[in-house]
């Protein structure tokens, strides 16, 4: 990037911070999760600067701010959970309570000589 743009770049930066910064608050609820938010953005947007320019910087900047912002959300929603068993035993084993009443029996339903006595007869 030339001197010139790169100097557009930090003006921008600096008229826009403060803005951006509130917005990533209000997308992330956290202070420090709002400044990486908005880190993040702006390194998108500096290498998109030639094409964007300053006249559409704000509004590309706010798009890629709530993008990232959506990103990381559901990268944490489908986070993965690791959970250690002991060796030789499955999750289901470990994890059973044995004073629990087995739930098989309940949900196959009433017995079928039930269900023939409320049946209606055949012809």
């Amino acid at each position: 990037m030339d001197q010139h743009h790169e100097a557009q770049f930090r003006e921008f930066v600096e008229a826009r911070w403060q803005t951006l910064l509130r917005t990533a608050i209000l997308l992330t609820g956290d202070q420090g999760r709002a400044e990486d938010l908005v880190q993040q953005t702006l390194v998108i947007v500096h290498r998109k600067w030639r094409i964007i320019g300053p006249g559409n910087a704000t509004v590309y900047a706010r798009a890629v701010l709530a993008n990232e912002s959506a990103s990381w959300w559901r990268r944490m929603r489908y986070a993965e959970v690791s959970l250690s068993t002991p060796a030789g035993e499955s999750a289901a084993q470990v994890h059973a309570d044995p004073a629990a009443p087995d739930c098989r029996a309940s949900q196959a339903g009433p017995p079928r000589r039930s269900l023939r006595s409320h049946s209606t007869p055949r012809p």
